[in-house]
């Protein structure tokens, strides 16, 4: 068990925008782990899609089958 300060293993974000995401990445001190959303925008959208590889972010889809 870890003592002293308070850690965090990772942290994710759920639904951002890729505005939001790029806010996200330019202001934080640690970046997401983790972009969970709708398959549909991701799937079609290579802007988004190209950060989050770029950033080494994971993609956690949910919708997969629709709504």
């Amino acid at each position: 068990m870890r003592t002293g300060k308070p850690f965090i293993a990772s942290i994710g974000v759920s639904n951002f925008s890729i505005e939001d995401m790029r806010r996200v990445l330019e202001n934080a001190r640690i970046s997401p782990h983790i972009y969970q959303g709708d398959s549909w925008l991701v799937f079609h959208d290579p802007d988004l899609s190209g950060l989050l590889a770029e950033h080494q972010i994971f993609f956690q889809a949910y919708s997969v089958f629709g709504r």
